[in-house]
């Protein structure tokens, strides 16, 4: 795993994804600038903020960074490549209560569900307090601050109702560690670790998928 630049603050807002393409996150504002000129306004995520998210960290101490990149190189080494697609829209957590939109992500959505229970095992380990609610792989493009009504909820209701449409797929070859910086321009991600999908023979899948034996505690 290959580690970049850090400070010094004692706590840092942590997650870890699977990065996007540029030629998905360019078919995913087009999609946003539709929905903007049709009335729907949004808090629309910038392409550099795409990605898709496999376990929120939160707040966690500087010092233990090593421990979780250490544990994602393991998660990642026994999951092969995955070839996702982005297709259709949704939004959290519900139609009638909408807070984030997001586009459903499928293809080989099993082995990723796989890369989620392996990394959430290891960073359980750790002590690393995770997000208990079923995994519902998704990339986030736009927030709702305000409740919708009137004109921009049909809007809305149009675009979730309408025939989905792919906005492509990709291959996902690497897991990522990002900081994110909440700025008052928007939030700023910076990519600090990386592990590779490299996959392990199918006989040794049950025997990888217990976890390891890593450093425990963060906190």
């Amino acid at each position: 795993m290959s580690n970049r630049g850090r400070t010094t603050p004692q706590e840092w807002r942590l997650f870890i994804a699977l990065g996007l393409p540029e030629v998905l996150r360019t078919a995913l504002t087009h999609e946003q600038e539709r929905l903007q000129a049709a009335g729907l306004h949004a808090a629309w995520v910038r392409p550099p903020g795409m990605h898709l998210t496999l376990h929120f960290l939160g707040d966690t101490p500087v010092t233990a960074l090593e421990r979780i990149a250490a544990v994602c190189m393991p998660a990642a080494a026994g999951v092969p490549p995955l070839r996702l697609l982005a297709e259709g829209l949704r939004c959290f957590p519900s139609v009638r209560r909408p807070r984030v939109l997001v586009t459903n992500v499928q293809g080989d959505v099993q082995q990723l569900q796989r890369l989620h229970q392996r990394l959430a095992r290891r960073l359980g380990r750790l002590g690393v307090r995770l997000d208990s609610r079923p995994y519902r792989p998704h990339v986030t493009i736009g927030r709702f601050r305000r409740p919708l009504r009137g004109a921009p909820l049909a809007v809305l209701q149009r675009a979730l109702a309408a025939p989905s449409v792919s906005y492509g797929d990709f291959v996902a070859d690497a897991v990522e560690l990002f900081r994110s910086e909440l700025r008052p321009g928007g939030a700023v991600y910076t990519s600090l670790a990386t592990a590779a999908l490299q996959g392990q023979p199918a006989s040794r899948a049950s025997q990888d998928d217990s976890g390891d034996t890593g450093p425990h505690s963060t906190r």
